[in-house]
């Protein structure tokens, strides 16, 4: 029997916003249980991304730094956000996804 897991997807984004559309859209296709996280570190277009990600479907937890922390220290900011997950699962923006996902654990 296959294990129900409870995925935290988290996303590092900086100056990336037609791609992180893409890919939160590509995330979602994979299931719509998945937590997706996204932290934008202080870009540009950070304040074009705040509205449209608050208001929509396809992110549980949106965070904008005033500063570019970097691509780990970001990660373990989301692994922190309280919450119970099996699987933390790491993205650039601009990552593909070319075949389905499916942890088991």
């Amino acid at each position: 029997m296959i294990n129900q897991v409870r995925v935290r997807v988290a996303i590092v984004s900086f100056r990336c916003t037609d791609s992180l559309r893409a890919l939160l859209s590509e995330i979602r296709n994979q299931s719509k249980d998945w937590e997706i996280f996204v932290w934008d570190n202080h870009s540009e277009v950070s304040h074009l991304l705040k509205e449209e990600l608050e208001t929509s479907d396809l992110v549980d937890w949106v965070y904008f730094c005033s500063d570019n922390i970097g691509f780990a220290k970001a990660v373990n900011e989301i692994a922190a956000v309280p919450g119970s997950w099996d699987v933390l699962l790491t993205a650039n923006p601009d990552a593909k996804i070319i075949s389905s996902l499916h942890p088991v654990i």
